[in-house]
């Protein structure tokens, strides 16, 4: 991601800062989290690629836990892809109404290399990895049931051109 692009995608993500988190899920391999304004209004950041969820001491949880077997002893039956069945999915359940619930973003910062952090309140932060050099999707942004106009769509290898 190039210098004009860092920019552009940091000045289109700033609208989240003051947003709450109100809900985290997945659907197969796809991570998505809605972000709720004081009005009402609903920004979505659906992720396709690695991220990571930290405090300050420790990796909470990352997108490779969606395919780990949370029990050691399954005789060859895990499906990742079986809602509840993996260790994001049990994680997620057991957060989703303590630590998860209604964080607020402080900060949204893009690295050099493209990386998105999201600053929360109670010091967690969420890093999301573009983890390819091509344009193959890595996440996208956009308002819930909106206009066009907040679709951002980052590649591995910058955005979309669908996205200026």
């Amino acid at each position: 991601m190039n210098k004009k692009e860092r920019s552009y995608v940091s000045e289109r993500l700033q609208i989240l800062v003051g947003t709450r988190v109100t809900d985290i899920n997945r659907e197969w391999g796809d991570i998505w989290i809605d972000f709720t304004e004081e009005h009402g209004k609903c920004y979505i950041l659906l992720m396709q690629t690695l991220f990571r969820l930290c405090d300050k001491e420790k990796i909470l949880i990352t997108d490779t836990d969606k395919y780990k077997n949370p029990e050691p002893e399954d005789n060859g039956r895990f499906e990742w892809n079986v809602r509840g069945a993996n260790l994001f999915d049990r994680w997620l359940a057991f957060h989703k109404n303590g630590l998860l619930e209604d964080l607020v973003v402080q900060k949204v910062e893009v690295t050099e290399l493209g990386d998105l952090v999201i600053l929360f309140d109670r010091d967690i932060r969420l890093t999301v990895y573009p983890e390819v050099t091509n344009d193959t999707e890595c996440w996208r942004f956009f308002e819930k049931g909106g206009e066009e106009k907040y679709d951002l769509v980052v590649l591995g290898n910058g955005i979309s051109s669908k996205s200026r």
